[in-house]
């Protein structure tokens, strides 16, 4: 497929197969998370909470996927990456599940560690330069939001929420643009 491009591993490095329907699994996942974003903004700018917790579970789902069918030449990258990714969703189902507002952030803040890895490790192999400032988003978020600034100004909440959905949005669309990424297995 012309619109495919291979990549070979450095030299030393296994890997195993990654297809082109891998990258597209991958990139299919990461594109729940600037819709999940969206229905945030939504439900931010609504007031409806239920907009804003199906957002919130359907950018946890892009996460864990993306995550789980991250390419990475250094498996501990990749492991450092789902490992927050797992934990920090799992907190957020915890807060629900035991009703302890206080873990919402907390998940989300984990959480996004592992979205930020995910965003520097695109800017890292791609030069998408939303890479670079995904994580100052999502750390801006997860503070508004976890010091409460987001309930005594509902404006501060609108306004990172619209600035995240524009980075995940924009990073995402570059992600999608470019060719797909096929590694073959047997190089060494």
């Amino acid at each position: 497929m012309a619109y495919e491009k291979h990549f070979t591993p450095p030299p030393g490095v296994q890997v195993g197969a990654y297809t082109a329907a891998h990258d597209r699994i991958y990139r299919v996942f990461l594109l729940l998370m600037p819709v999940g974003i969206l229905l945030v903004a939504v439900g931010q700018l609504g007031g409806a909470p239920v907009w804003r917790l199906g957002g919130v579970a359907l950018w946890d789902l892009g996460l864990l996927g993306a995550a789980y069918m991250l390419m990475v030449w250094d498996q501990r990258v990749k492991q450092v990456i789902l490992g927050a990714a797992v934990v920090g969703v799992l907190l957020q189902l915890a807060a629900l599940a035991g009703d302890a507002a206080v873990l919402v952030p907390l998940g989300a803040g984990v959480a996004a560690v592992g979205a930020s890895g995910i965003a520097k490790k695109e800017d890292f192999c791609f030069n998408i330069w939303q890479g670079r400032m995904l994580p100052w988003g999502y750390a801006v978020t997860v503070l508004v939001f976890l010091f409460g600034l987001a309930q005594r100004s509902p404006l501060a909440g609108d306004a990172v929420v619209l600035l995240l959905l524009y980075l995940a949005a924009s990073f995402t669309w570059r992600k999608l643009r470019l060719p797909l990424v096929v590694v073959d297995g047997n190089c060494s």
